[in-house]
């Protein structure tokens, strides 16, 4: 089975963000998905690990392609994410996420 590739993480799991209603049913989702939403003690709190092993930062996953170097009409501007919304949101499942120690 083929991997995705950096920019499909992204468009999956921006997808899977804006179709759940909370943080409990985005780990969810993520989970089904093949992915682990997890924790990390340092800078850059919140992160992904994705069916492939890599270990990536959540809020830079849900950013507008634009932050990816792509152009992206005002629509797609839009469903940019802030690392605020990603803490609000989390913040009911954050006790309940695994720790990583390793980036």
């Amino acid at each position: 089975m083929q991997q995705p590739a950096p920019i499909q993480h992204h468009q999956l799991l921006l997808t899977l963000w804006h179709k759940a209603n909370d943080g409990k049913a985005f780990v969810e989702a993520a989970k089904q998905a093949g992915y682990v939403v997890s924790k990390w003690p340092h800078r850059r709190p919140f992160r992904i690990i994705t069916p492939d092993g890599q270990n990536l930062d959540l809020v830079s996953q849900l950013k507008s392609q634009e932050a990816h170097g792509q152009k992206v009409n005002d629509e797609r501007k839009s469903l940019t994410v802030t690392r605020e919304e990603v803490k609000a949101r989390l913040r009911s499942v954050w006790p309940q996420l695994p720790t990583i120690h390793k980036v």
